[in-house]
């Protein structure tokens, strides 16, 4: 399971969680502005970081494989742009209900902000969703999303499960639980990581700060992966046999 085809896969979970948590998630029917600057991207800026997305992907790719730690560090910018993109349009936003469209992300400190149009006969507008990483273990990470505004979506959490995660969660790389508690602590999502066991990675660090985003692993070395040690030859037992210990070499003291 390649590293790129796990980077979608965690894309299109983060859009799906914050696309069916209706009650937690504040909704607009106006542009917000912070999202609004986000959406008109140049093109020659996201061309420039749509290289640095790619080249950024093959390291990672080759860290994961090859080295006992890893980090993968994203800058909003660079995140938006590949949101933008032909690929995220061709391989991501098909997974996603036709209703979800233009994803943009905030990175603040601390803050995972997920915005994203939702263009249904009961409502249209934008669609924010703070996200914050609440703990970090080698197999599962928490993400709470808090409470904004209540207000519902015009399709349910379990309809999203339904159309989307369901006839994919055989391929999908992660596993999902959620959890509503009272309304001031909001959902907590929680993502298991134990399915990647076949790249014998974990997740060590997730660290958001303004603009950037960075995340940290090592990678458990089997000892498949580890050259044995080569077995002496039969010449060479033998000289070893032959040779004179120190004892019969003679240790005694002078004049014995």
């Amino acid at each position: 399971m390649s590293a790129k085809r796990i980077f979608k896969f965690l894309v299109i979970i983060f859009l799906l969680l914050a696309a069916g948590m209706g009650g937690v998630i504040w909704l607009s029917m106006q542009t917000p502005r912070e999202y609004a600057k986000r959406i008109d991207i140049p093109i020659a800026v996201r061309q420039e970081n749509l290289k640095k997305v790619e080249e950024k992907r093959e390291i990672l790719q080759q860290d994961i494989e090859t080295k006992p730690e890893w980090e993968f560090t994203l800058s909003e910018v660079e995140a938006n742009s590949w949101l933008a993109s032909s690929e995220f349009q061709d391989q991501v936003e098909i997974y996603l209900p036709q209703e979800i469209s233009e994803p943009r992300v905030q990175l603040k400190a601390g803050e995972f902000v997920l915005a994203f149009r939702v263009t249904h006969n009961e409502f249209q507008g934008v669609v924010t969703a703070p996200l914050k990483v609440v703990s970090v273990q080698k197999d599962e990470v928490q993400i709470r999303i808090e409470e904004i505004t209540t207000g519902l979506l015009p399709f349910s959490w379990q309809q999203i499960i339904e159309e989307t995660l369901s006839h994919q969660q055989n391929e999908l790389p992660v596993g999902i639980e959620w959890s509503e508690n009272d309304e001031e602590s909001g959902t907590l999502l929680t993502v298991r990581l134990d399915q990647l066991a076949e790249l014998n990675w974990q997740l060590d660090e997730v660290s958001i700060e303004e603009g950037q985003l960075q995340i940290k692993g090592s990678r458990s070395f089997q000892s498949d992966d580890i050259p044995a040690a080569a077995s002496p030859s039969e010449d060479d037992r033998i000289q070893s046999e032959a040779a004179p210990s120190a004892e019969a070499g003679g240790n005694s003291a002078p004049g014995g």
